[in-house]
């Protein structure tokens, strides 16, 4: 993502105590938190009322009063609610950085806060300082995103809906000045911007919103709250009877939703009773509106006929169209109002960043009307295969194969017109696309050829339909240059698109004889995409010639130029020649050599291996073989349609011959020829008669004579040397699509494989085929589920998302478990998919699945899965702060998990509602809790579960200061985090125990624990815990009189606290070193030591602090400085030490050793 601003973001939540809680980040790091009670908010409610009287006397005149009053707002925001985060911004604006400062709330009160006064250090509102882009974020939204949305070019086009609390008189006054505005703007290119309608309907708004496409929509309408306190707008009844008030979600659903408007104006028209008081509900109804997705809302809490209205909407309109920034409009807007009610309006943004659309005719247009005449549709998405093409079935298998395994990820085919190269690549996408990959073709035609423009243009449709609005926001952006541009493209490819991408007919957009391409855009993207490419994603490219690069550049390992000639015929008429049997039938006149023509020319049809037609064609009555030939050849052709079924052996002209050779064999080797073409791994003779469970056994000879006949094939040899083997991919795939084999038995067969594919993940045998543990916990799972194991596949499934999702694969894991969920028709996918929705940041999204999850469970009568729904939607209420509602919910689940008699629900949920009972004080109520939760766990064999249960009874028992309780849970713990593997845990209990020992005086028992934690901190973000560590071990050291063990253990300690800014640690790390330098008799030092460790505990308060005075004196009482003097000395060290964080003394005081090189002579 490009960065080109600060992002500081305020997040405010009511508590339970009436008071208030500020969380701030800088981009996604915490930067402050804080809570505010009612008495620290008095002097922010007075300036809140004052502003309220004054706005009140400025209407009759008295401005400038207004204008003090809303200054004072201001400045008490900042007291109240920045913190130490107004440091950070007044220096970021000091240094000419670019602020995108966004504040949230979702309580109403402090909703209708005035927060755009909100002040910098010289009381100016930061909302209109152009450094700073200010604007309120989206109901439970914490960050400001930064992206751009860039629509296709100008007109800037507004629909404007207004609709009067009276149905009789429509504010018809500000329609006509916006009117008269559009039309003065759009005069000098007689382009229509504005469409204004008094009155509509839902129905009719979608309607007016289809026709006109607008980018910005400006709904003027009385706006009230129901009964429950929800904002509502007004809107035309349907039957014209009145008015329909509505809320937020309704008019997104019905009206909004994927219409293209990227910009709500709303306005409060003119109330008649105080039910239709607009400026509270409609900042409401705006944060809502942007919560649901809209990525830009302004609010104007007046009338659109008020002068501050027209002022506004004036200006803010004039800049956007103009070509400004949101940002900028909004600014000179607000500096258009010429009153204190400049801060009224409200700015709510999610996904806006400078610019609201395209002014730049240069810029790429990612959603273009269809030119017909431009763009001429290809030829015909259906080639036949006439004589001179030739079939590709001996490069197809190899090349695949290579793609697959990824030794191989850019394919470059050359060669004439009609050697198959378009088919071939689209047989290939094809193929990759049933194992995951997203098929994305890009056909190049004289009329039309492949260019950077209609490759950025289909890379952004997929992100569309996708769901990647953020990443297509940037790819849209008018700030990327063309080479970001592409770059950008590229790292799409690599990292969030795993396309399988087929750009067909290169050369159409180059030179014929230098062989450059004409635009060097596409030249340059061609470099970048066989130099660059990495992934999952996969590149097939076809020309007549291959493009020359640029000197210097390579292409990558993983790229290969296949040069396609024209099969010589010779190797199968060879073939041919040399079978005895057609031989003889030619020579007896039975058969002609039109008739090896004819094999020949089904051959290159149906991609099948000559040995199998050969050896067919010779056991067929010669009529039956014409017949045979002629309705295989009749139906053969090659779709470029990417979802129809292209492997061979699965098209007409394939399985006519496929049906054709089986119905020769014998029932038994149909049978279990059958059965092994559900195994898509390699297998020895051993596993073969296993999976098959034949009554006779296979054997490597008659194995042989079936790789001679053309059905097997080889495929290396395993760990143990012996011969593996695959069935011919041609008669596989048509075999899988036929039904040669009985439900039951398939299943039977299934459920063999998923379990040796299984037991294959992790031994050699993995790695001899090539395979990952991946690849065959992927194939495991597609046995499960033809064997119609569902708990199997299940589990398989949620293994599989878990390792995609620890790897970062989020849309894989998602794309998994939906599919999972197709197959199954189960819930338990759509928990997985709400789980991953909450890991990654979108709870509403969670939401959504759980309570689908939710009402399948209840419906199904599986209390397990319900139980789970309950858990998970327990703790977005917990997110949420409604504690009381996610035990409620708890509780429902444990009753479910006992219901099911599932032991891991039922402890997960006794944890989560210990932590609640610990959060409202009740410690008795939540130890009870996490002991029946550990027994449970027990009782399910979870060990790292136990383990973290056990250490946090520990860890309350000795804040309850009960250290033998203490002791024996940690301990146990300790037992079962070793015997999980836990290392991150040990980490953090191992210095516990130690610390534990240490109170009791057994240093050796604790030195062992706290030198095992060492190697294990070092490892993970444990600063904090390490530098402890270290500090105790130098402490048992010195205890010890090992000196030299000690300093360098104190000496790191003493960093580590000072880069943590761990003031308290500092101090005491230095008294030990004081401690160390005094048993080395370097007393001035020690003494200078415990004078600065007295200095910051004298700062921090601390009590230590009289202690460590009287030590130092007592240091120069010995060495016979006087008091005063010893004061001084004080002082001195103490500017050095803050200049130089102790360096000079801790060199002084610790000098480094110097190793003095011995030269041994020659002997």
């Amino acid at each position: 993502m490009i960065v080109a601003e600060t992002r500081i973001s305020l997040s405010i939540t009511r508590t339970d105590n009436g008071g208030w809680r500020v969380e701030i980040l800088q981009e996604s790091e915490p930067l402050a938190r804080m809570e505010r009670d009612g008495a620290a908010l008095q002097p922010l409610r007075a300036a809140l009322e004052a502003w309220t009287q004054a706005r009140r006397m400025a209407e009759r005149g008295d401005a400038q009063m207004a204008h003090n009053a809303l200054t004072a707002v201001g400045v008490e925001l900042r007291a109240a609610f920045l913190g130490e985060a107004a440091l950070r911004i007044d220096a970021l604006l000091a240094a000419e950085s670019t602020v995108l400062l966004g504040v949230g709330t979702t309580d109403p009160e402090s909703l209708s806060w005035p927060w755009e006064t909100l002040a910098d250090a010289n009381g100016a509102p930061l909302s209109r300082n152009p450094q700073v882009k200010f604007r309120r974020l989206a109901t439970g939204v914490k960050e400001t995103a930064r992206c751009c949305i860039t629509l296709p070019n100008g007109p800037l086009r507004a629909l404007l809906c207004a609709v009067d609390a009276d149905p009789v008189s429509a504010p018809q006054r500000h329609i006509a000045a916006e009117q008269l505005f559009f039309q003065t703007a759009g005069a000098a290119r007689g382009e229509r911007y504005l469409e204004a309608c008094e009155r509509a309907d839902l129905s009719d708004l979608k309607s007016r919103i289809n026709r006109m496409q607008p980018q910005l929509l400006h709904l003027s309408a009385p706006v009230k709250r129901d009964e429950s306190g929800a904002a509502l707008l007004g809107l035309a009844a349907d039957d014209a009877s009145g008015l329909r008030f509505v809320d937020a979600h309704t008019l997104n659903q019905d009206a909004l939703q994927s219409s293209g408007v990227r910009g709500i104006i709303l306005s409060g028209a003119t109330a008649r009773d105080e039910s239709h008081a607009p400026e509270g509900a409609l900042l409401e109804l705006g944060a809502q509106l942007s919560a649901l997705g809209a990525p830009l809302v302004v609010v104007l809490p007046w009338d659109g006929g008020d002068k501050r209205s027209r002022a506004f909407l004036t200006a803010l309109y004039g800049k956007l169209i103009g070509g400004s920034g949101v940002d900028a409009a909004v600014r000179a807007a607000r500096d258009a109002v010429c009153s204190a009610d400049w801060a009224a309006p409200a700015l709510f943004a999610s996904a806006v960043g400078d610019g609201l659309y395209n002014v730049s005719d240069a810029a790429p247009r990612v959603r273009p009307e269809f030119d017909q005449a431009a763009y001429p549709p290809p030829p015909g998405v259906i080639l036949p295969i006439p004589a001179p093409f030739f079939g590709r079935r001996r490069q197809l298998g190899p090349l695949l194969a290579r793609m697959r395994h990824g030794g191989l990820q850019v394919l470059l085919l050359t060669g004439v017109e009609g050697l198959g190269k378009s088919a071939l690549t689209a047989r290939m996408a094809w193929s990759l696309s049933q194992e995951g990959l997203e098929p994305m073709v890009v056909k190049g035609s004289p009329a039309n050829p492949i260019s950077v423009h209609r490759v950025i243009e289909a890379v952004a449709q997929k992100l569309l339909d996708k769901g990647f609005d953020e990443e297509f926001a940037i790819l849209d952006s008018p700030d990327l240059d063309l080479s970001k541009r592409l770059e950008f493209v590229v790292g799409l490819i690599n990292q969030r698109l795993p396309l399988a991408l087929v750009l067909d007919g290169l050369d159409y957009g180059m030179d014929g004889d230098s062989r450059h391409f004409l635009s060097p855009a596409m030249a340059a993207l061609y470099e970048m995409l066989i130099t660059r490419i990495s992934g999952r994603s996969r590149l097939l490219l076809s020309s007549r010639c291959a493009p020359v690069l640029k000197s210097g550049a390579k292409p990558a390992s993983t790229f290969l130029h296949e040069a396609l000639e024209e099969p010589e015929d010779s190797a199968f008429y060879k073939r041919a020649c040399r079978h005895d049997g057609l031989m003889r039938r030619i020579n007896a006149s039975d058969l002609s050599w039109d008739d090896i023509e004819a094999l020949r020319q089904l051959q290159i049809a149906s991609f099948a291996p000559a040995p199998l037609i050969l050896g067919w064609a010779d056991s067929q009555p010669a009529e039956s073989l014409r017949a045979v030939c002629q309705q295989a050849l009749s139906v053969d052709q090659v779709s470029l349609d990417l979802s129809g079924p292209l492997t061979p052996g699965m098209d007409p002209s394939g399985q006519i011959l496929s049906q054709a050779v089986l119905a020769d064999l014998s029932p038994e080797d149909r049978q279990l020829l059958a059965t092994w073409a559900l195994a898509r791994t390699p297998m020895d003779v051993a596993s073969l008669n296993a999976m098959c469970d034949e009554s006779r056994d296979l054997s490597d000879a008659e194995l042989e004579l079936w790789r001679e006949s053309g059905w097997v094939c080889e495929a290396g040899s395993g760990p143990e040397g012996a011969a593996l083997w695959m069935l011919e991919p041609f008669l596989r795939d048509a075999l899988n699509a036929s039904d040669t084999l009985a439900a039951d038995l398939r299943q039977s067969v299934h459920a063999k494989l998923a379990e040796m594919t299984l037991q294959w993940v992790g031994s050699e045998r993995a790695s001899a085929y090539g395979h990952t543990w991946f690849d065959l916990l992927f194939e495991a799972r597609g046995h499960a589920h033809g064997a119609g194991d569902a708990s199997k596949f299940l589990e398989l499934s949620d293994s599989l998302a878990s390792a995609l999702l620890r790897h970062g694969h989020v849309d894989e894991a998602l794309r998994l478990n939906n599919e999972s969920r197709r197959l199954t028709n189960h819930p338990l996918p759509l928990l997985r998919m709400g789980r991953i929705f909450l890991e990654t940041g979108r709870p509403e999204e969670a939401q959504r699945w759980f309570e689908l999850a939710l009402k399948e469970g209840r419906e199904r009568a599986e209390p397990g899965i319900e139980g789970e729904a309950l858990q998970a939607l327990a703790s977005l209420k917990m997110a949420a702060q409604d504690i009381g509602g996610a035990a409620h919910l708890l509780g429902d689940a444990l009753e479910l998990m006992r219901e099911a008699q599932d032991s891991s629900g039922q402890a997960a949920i006794l944890n989560q509602l210990a932590a609640i009972e610990l959060h409202q004080g009740d410690r008795a109520s939540a130890i009870g809790r996490l002991e029946q939760s550990e027994r449970l766990w027990k009782k399910a064999r979870n060990y790292p579960a136990r383990a973290a249960t056990l250490h946090q009874l520990g860890m309350l028992a000795l804040e309850d200061d009960e250290r033998d309780i203490a002791m024996k849970h940690l301990e146990k713990a300790l037992q079962f985090y070793r015997l999980a593997g836990a290392e991150q845990e040990l980490a953090m209990l191992l210095p516990q125990l130690a610390a534990l020992y240490y109170q009791r005086g057994n240093t050796e028992a604790a030195r062992e624990y706290y030198e095992e934690a060492l190697p294990m901190l070092e490892l993970g973000p444990f600063e904090q815990q390490r530098s402890y560590t270290l500090h105790q071990l130098g402490a048992i050291d010195l205890g010890d009189g090992k000196l030299d063990d000690a300093e360098p253990r104190l000496l790191e300690a003493l960093k580590l606290k000072q880069r943590l800014e761990d003031r308290r640690g500092e101090a005491a790390a230095l008294f030990q070193l004081a401690r160390l330098a005094k048993e080395r008799d370097k007393m001035e030092e020690a003494m200078q030591l415990v004078g600065v460790c007295y200095r910051i505990d004298q700062q921090l308060g601390s009590p230590d602090a009289d202690e460590e005075l009287r030590i130092y004196l007592e240091f120069a009482q010995f060495l016979e400085i006087a008091q005063d003097e010893a004061e001084q000395l004080m002082a001195q060290q103490w500017g050095e030490y803050l200049h130089d964080r102790g360096h000079a003394l801790l060199k002084k005081a610790f000098p480094q050793r110097k190793t003095i090189p011995i030269q041994l002579s020659p002997s």
